[in-house]
């Protein structure tokens, strides 16, 4: 599987899992659960994006890539925050899966789009290969 896939199969994994809490009804219980699932996926995701396609990108025109980095630290800085609070089912909590959903389906679109097309254009097809290898082997460490 080549990066490309490998990301795109990600996103929709998580996009899937964020609409879920944002208009879903789940019980407090089962959106702590959910949510949880979330933050592990989520964070893996970014941890292995970052080492295995930013930091390549960043050597060959940095500043998708450097915008990529940024996004993932606002969703970070949202899921702590998130985690903080003990009751899932609160509106104030609802609001914030929103906003979270918000930063990420913005920066999956950006990505999907501009970085992407760099990669495309920076990386062929056995380096995409060797970019995904790299991508699972930190993923897993986060897992």
């Amino acid at each position: 599987m080549d990066i490309l896939e490998q990301l795109e199969k990600d996103h929709r994994e998580v996009q899937a899992i964020l609409d879920t809490l944002a208009e879903g009804d789940e019980t407090g219980g089962k959106r702590g659960d959910l949510f949880t699932e979330l933050k592990t996926k989520l964070t893996a995701h970014s941890r292995a994006e970052e080492k295995a396609v930013y930091d390549p990108l960043i050597e060959t025109n940095g500043r998708p890539a450097r915008e990529g980095y940024v996004a993932h630290d606002l969703a970070d800085y949202l899921m702590t925050k998130l985690a903080r609070t003990r009751n899932k089912s609160t509106k104030e909590w609802t609001a914030g899966i929103r906003n979270l959903r918000d930063i990420v389906t913005h920066h999956v679109e950006e990505e999907e789009g501009k970085i992407f097309a760099e990669i495309r254009e920076q990386f062929d097809d056995g380096k995409r290969i060797e970019m995904c290898e790299k991508f699972n082997e930190v993923k897993k460490k986060f897992l």
